[in-house]
């Protein structure tokens, strides 16, 4: 497998797991929110809270730094397509040609 090849099967895991991350983000939230609303005691209830603010720390740094990918994208003028063809990667200077 080529450079180009691995890029593109790392992009493409990488959109894949994003709306994984961010689901995850959003249930552990909804699990924080159920917990505190269930609990007996103050030390539940903390419990709780501590979930609930895990969850949207969690889901404010996923969609961070997505929408940092794509103001870095849109910033380079990289396409939405999410392929890399080999005349888009600069050559190396000094390395054989890499990336040529």
């Amino acid at each position: 497998m080529n450079l180009v090849g691995l890029l593109n099967q790392i992009s493409t895991l990488l959109n894949t797991i994003i709306p994984i991350l961010i689901l995850g983000a959003v249930v552990w939230f909804i699990f924080g929110i159920i917990k505190y609303v269930i609990a007996n005691t103050g030390e539940e209830k903390t419990k709780g809270v501590h979930v609930i603010v895990s969850g949207i720390i969690g889901l404010t740094v996923i969609v961070s730094m997505w929408a940092l990918v794509g103001f870095l994208k849109n910033t380079f003028g990289v396409t939405g397509n999410n392929t890399i063809t080999p005349g888009n990667i600069p050559c190396i200077p000094r390395t054989g040609n890499i990336g040529c």
